[in-house]
């Protein structure tokens, strides 16, 4: 069975300073299963998650728009 995560940014993975936590960004690349952020912000809003998190794949942004 393959296993993706799509995960919302904020009030989900984002902290209240709205980064993401060193723990959870290293429990994420651990676990090994493919994660897309999927946000209202822009790419460049979520540039910063996106690097935190090590991510290669394509993100959803602006709502799907």
């Amino acid at each position: 069975m393959t296993a993706w995560v799509f995960t919302d940014m904020d009030g989900t993975l984002l902290d209240e300073t709205g980064r993401v936590r060193d723990s959870n960004a290293q429990k994420i690349k651990q676990s090994g299963l493919p994660l897309t952020l999927v946000s209202a912000r822009s790419p460049k809003e979520m540039q910063e998650a996106i690097t935190a998190l090590d991510l290669r794949g394509p993100q959803i942004a602006y709502n799907g728009g």
